[in-house]
């Protein structure tokens, strides 16, 4: 399909809204504090891994759920894949 939109925020980055690619956030060491996902399906799925491919978070959402994950860590870079277009994450950063 197609990268999701990013758009920076003063308190970090949010992800989604059209493709369901997998997209790269940054590239650079960024300290992530916590990543809420929100979704509207059941079955939406979704990957938060560090720019080497190493998966910090991948799990199923529930219907209109919104879920908390405390990540407390620096980290080398950042991709968000989600296969629903209505998804969304919030990255909050340091």
């Amino acid at each position: 399909m197609a990268a999701q939109d990013i758009a920076t925020k003063q308190w970090g980055y949010s992800v989604g809204g059209t493709g369901t690619d997998a997209t790269t956030v940054t590239t650079g060491q960024t300290y992530v504090k916590n990543i809420i996902m929100s979704s509207e399906g059941s079955a939406d799925t979704f990957t938060i891994a560090e720019g080497d491919g190493t998966v910090l978070v991948k799990g199923i959402s529930g219907v209109q759920s919104s879920q908390v994950f405390p990540i407390d860590s620096k980290l080398n870079g950042i991709i968000v894949t989600m296969n629903s277009s209505v998804s969304r994450c919030a990255i909050f950063v340091e």
